[in-house]
This record gives C-alpha cells, structure tokens and sequence, in this order.
C-alpha cells in the first residue's frame, strides 16, 4: 500500500521556516520517529521537526509512492518538494517560498496560494497553484543564469513579475494576469498567459515563446513584426488568434517569439499595414 503522510502546524508560524528535505522521496523509507527528528530552522533557531508540526501515517492505493498532506497555513515553510522526483503533495493551503526548487519529477498541488520563486531550476514534474502566486515565476535565481528547464507549471490565477526568466525549457500556463517582463532572457519553453501582461515581454530573449490572449502591453522596440497568425499549439492544444507575432530579442540576436492577440491588443493594429495582400 502506497504510504500518505499528512504534516500540520501545531501553532502559527510566524517567522521563516527551513526544511530542505520535505518531499516524498526523502521521506519515504522513514519512520514517524525518524521524520520527528528532522532538523528544522524556525528562523535564527534549529529545531527537532515534532516542535513545529504534527506527523501522521496513513494508506491508499497500490503504488509505494508516498504522499505528502500539507494541512493548513504553510506559506512561511521555505523550499517545499525541493530535488523530489516522485510521489505527490498537497497542500491544503498556502505554500511558502521556492515551492519545488529543483524538481525533477512527481506532482505538487497547492490549493491556495503561493509566494515567489515558485519552480526554479525545475527540470520536470508539475506544479499546479489554485491560487496566485509570486514574482519569479519559474526562473533563475538573482545572480544566476539558470532557471526552468523542464516539466509543467499551472497557475490557476495571477503571477508576478519576470515569469520564465532565464527560461530553459518546459511549459508555464499562467490562468490569470502577469507582471512586467514575462519571458526575460528566456532560451527555449513556452509561457501561457491567459489574461493580460503589464508589458516588456520576452526582454533580452533568445528563444522559446511567449503566447498571451489578453493586452500584453508595451512591445519592446527591439521586437520585429512577423506575421498575423490564426493559431497557435501550446502542448496538445491548439488556441485560436488571429495573434500577432513578434520575433527577437534583436539586441540578443534572439529568435525568440511573442504571440499577442489581435482581439485584445488594439494599440498593435498598426502594424497590420506591414501584413503582405
């Protein structure tokens, strides 16, 4: 029988809290006790895991993948799923900082919020958020040049700003709005939006796309106008357009491309004059 692990606060935590080794792979082959005795920073202090939350064990299924039941407020637990490359999560909550930093496979979903730097350096698995989350999405660290390059990020409402940054592969479906610079210095993936974008999409790109179905702001002058396109596939779905496609970053000699609806994005309708009859 697959086991389930269900973890809760036994207060509300009010201060930053470090666990590196919460996800199902790690947890897997120990014992409640073991599990108890993991070191966990609440803040400047190192404390046993028992101080902090409530462990209880559980069966379902077939497989012998374990399945991590996050109940409750955990939106001050940093690094969730962090390296995990099998079994599942659910938080029944909100969820803290780097959610599934380094993820290579198995499922996390969030049926709250998130905070930042969700899906960094991810390379596969899926991440779905009910809610929104933070800036970052789905990109590198400050200072670093890495960010996702596999897998599969769904956000059910808004994310913030520089979505995909440094974006080296993999797929963002982001339900809701997005902040500025959606797409920056991405090499290869594609960025979903379904609502609106504040602007400067794909800023210093190289690669990969940007498809947005509402405004997506302002267009960097360093973008060329392509084509009128009447569709786009995302994955195994086809989106209707007509879009309007925009091809660079030019200043990175980049052949990255932007998708911008032609139903939402009036301020662009000048550039159906460069549209060959």
């Amino acid at each position: 029988m697959a086991r389930t692990l269900t973890i809760t606060p036994r207060r509300a935590l009010t201060v930053p809290v470090e666990v590196e080794t919460l996800s199902p792979d790690f947890l897997q082959d120990r014992t409640i006790s073991e599990i108890e005795s993991l070191p966990t920073w609440e803040g400047n202090r190192r404390r046993e895991f028992r101080s902090l939350f409530e462990v209880n064990e559980g069966s379902h299924g077939d497989t012998d993948e374990v399945t991590l039941v996050l109940r409750g407020d955990f939106s001050k637990v940093k690094r969730i799923g962090k390296a995990m490359e099998k079994g599942s999560i659910i938080v029944q909550g909100n969820a803290g900082m780097y959610l599934g930093e380094d993820m290579k496979g198995g499922s996390i979903r969030v049926e709250g919020h998130s905070l930042s730097w969700a899906g960094t350096k991810m390379k596969g698995g899926i991440i779905e958020v009910d809610g929104d989350t933070g800036d970052f999405l789905g990109a590198s660290y400050r200072g670093s040049t890495i960010g996702m390059k596999g897998g599969l990020i769904t956000i059910k409402g808004n994310a913030g700003n520089e979505v995909g940054c440094w974006m080296g592969d993999g797929t963002i479906i982001v339900r809701g709005n997005v902040g500025l610079f959606p797409g920056m210095h991405m090499k290869k993936g594609t960025i979903l939006v379904a609502g609106s974008s504040q602007g400067r999409a794909g800023a210093s790109m190289t690669g990969g796309r940007v498809v947005c179905l509402g405004n997506i702001g302002s267009i960097l002058p360093s973008f060329l106008f392509d084509e009128v396109r009447r569709d786009v596939k995302v994955g195994d779905q086809r989106i209707q357009g007509p879009f309007y496609v925009f091809s660079g970053d030019a200043t990175e000699r980049g052949e990255g491309r932007l998708y911008a609806s032609v139903q939402n994005n009036a301020h662009l309708k000048e550039y159906e004059r460069f549209v060959e009859e």
